[in-house]
């Protein structure tokens, strides 16, 4: 395939994305969790808004990009504590080293690495069309407060209802108040990002 012809498929793919009348797969997967998988036989749901403070207060690399320690055990008390966290259910390293294969601890591992990535896939930068643009010193006070502020402001949840929505949800309920209220999307939307993904993948298939 030449590049022109890359070009006019890819150009293809988004338009019929933006007529498509179903809601994007990421939205899907937001509120649906069709995907919980099981690890040690835990399953695994998304990441609230609680529980990843409480992953950054530990330290936990799976959200901080901290690298893994380097002494197996300190990485098993690392996964078993993310695991904990984000299912509300007590799991103890000691359980899980000298009785678990290396390669099951490893698979855990991408799992809950994953979990921990998808609970992005849902953001979609806003701006007001009316206000107009200023670069602004970042108050330092992250995105998290941030989130759990707008979501209380907003859509007049409490703290405790802000706290135990995962973190997907939360920018998809953001995402679909703002552009309701006339906001724009910035740069690319979910089914934009959906086709071009699919047809990356269609490429690199050949």
């Amino acid at each position: 395939m030449t590049d022109e012809e890359k070009l006019a498929a890819m150009s293809k793919a988004l338009a019929a994305a933006e007529n498509d009348p179903l809601q994007p797969a990421c939205v899907m997967r937001a509120f649906l969790d069709t995907e919980s998988p099981l690890v040690f036989g835990i399953e695994l749901p998304q990441v609230t808004l609680r529980a990843w403070l409480a992953l950054e207060r530990a330290g936990s690399p799976y959200v901080t990009g901290a690298p893994q320690p380097e002494q197996i055990e300190d990485r098993v008390q690392c996964l078993c504590t993310a695991i904990a966290t984000i299912s509300g259910k007590p799991l103890f390293a000691e359980a899980i080293i000298g009785s678990v294969p290396a390669d099951e601890v490893l698979e855990a591992e991408a799992v809950v690495a994953w979990r921990c990535g998808t609970a992005f896939e849902t953001f979609l930068p806003l701006r007001n069309p009316e206000k107009k643009e200023t670069t602004s010193k970042d108050p330092g006070t992250g995105w998290w407060v941030r989130l759990v502020a707008r979501l209380m402001s907003d859509l007049n949840m409490s703290l405790d209802a802000a706290l135990d929505t995962p973190i997907s949800v939360a920018f998809a309920l953001l995402a679909a108040y703002g552009t309701s209220e006339g906001m724009e999307v910035v740069g690319e939307s979910w089914r934009e990002r959906e086709a071009l993904n699919n047809f990356e993948q269609e490429v690199s298939r050949g």
